[in-house]
């Protein structure tokens, strides 16, 4: 694997995980709406909304909601691990 591989490999990794993170956050903010780690205000959450929502965005765009179900996030996080395993497979 080259070195823009491995980078590449390394990126959609994190970003998974970010968008990974923002589910379980949402999920404790439905479940504890005064919890402080759900909290506007709070730092790690308000980095994890900047680093998904350019991802999230664009799909919400097209993929419409079900009731009060997202499934933006889910169908982001399949396309980041196909997009994984194409770029492994590719090289």
């Amino acid at each position: 694997m080259t070195i823009v591989v491995q980078f590449f490999d390394i990126l959609l990794t994190a970003l998974w995980y970010a968008l990974l993170a923002r589910v379980v956050l949402s999920w404790i903010a439905a479940l504890a709406p005064n919890n402080p780690i759900t909290s506007p205000n709070n730092p790690v959450f308000q980095i994890l909304l900047q680093i998904t929502e350019p991802i999230l965005a664009p799909l919400r765009r097209i993929i419409p909601t079900v009731g009060m179900m997202d499934f933006t996030s889910l169908i982001a996080l399949f396309l980041i691990g196909g997009l994984r395993s194409l770029i492994q497979v590719a090289l």
